[in-house]
């Protein structure tokens, strides 16, 4: 039985946990989505978005588009882009996030970062509206 307990306990302190996620800010949590983004970890960047069907349907989109349309070379280059954000604020609780495709040289659709109780989230489904 203290083998099993023992075995738990070393798996689970080795696991990745939530923690690694830092929703504590605006700017933390845009890097860290758009980071996850460009990696291509998608179940890490979900745990930046609100938790609703929309962005959730934008995420699977989004998802399908990386995986089915960038070739491996493109996918390295994302991997070692550097993430420059600029912040427009639009009330004490809600941010729009600007950033630069650093492979494409383009400009996607901004992000809404939104204060939820102490923590910043993600509004995957304002980019995706087209109604921007």
């Amino acid at each position: 039985m203290k083998s099993v307990l023992l075995f738990f306990l070393i798996f689970t302190s080795c696991t990745p946990a939530d923690s690694d996620v830092d929703k504590s800010s605006d700017i933390s949590s845009a890097k860290g989505f758009i980071r996850s983004l460009f990696e291509g970890k998608f179940d890490n960047a979900e745990k930046y978005m609100v938790q609703n069907e929309e962005n959730t349907a934008c995420l699977k989109k989004y998802r399908f588009q990386y995986n089915q349309m960038i070739n491996k070379e493109i996918k390295q280059l994302y991997k070692a882009a550097s993430i420059v954000l600029e912040k427009e604020m639009v009330n004490d609780s809600t941010c729009i996030i600007k950033y630069k495709d650093p492979v494409a040289h383009t400009s996607p659709a901004p992000l809404k970062i939104m204060k939820k109780n102490t923590e910043w989230v993600v509004d995957f489904a304002y980019s995706c509206s087209g109604n921007l």
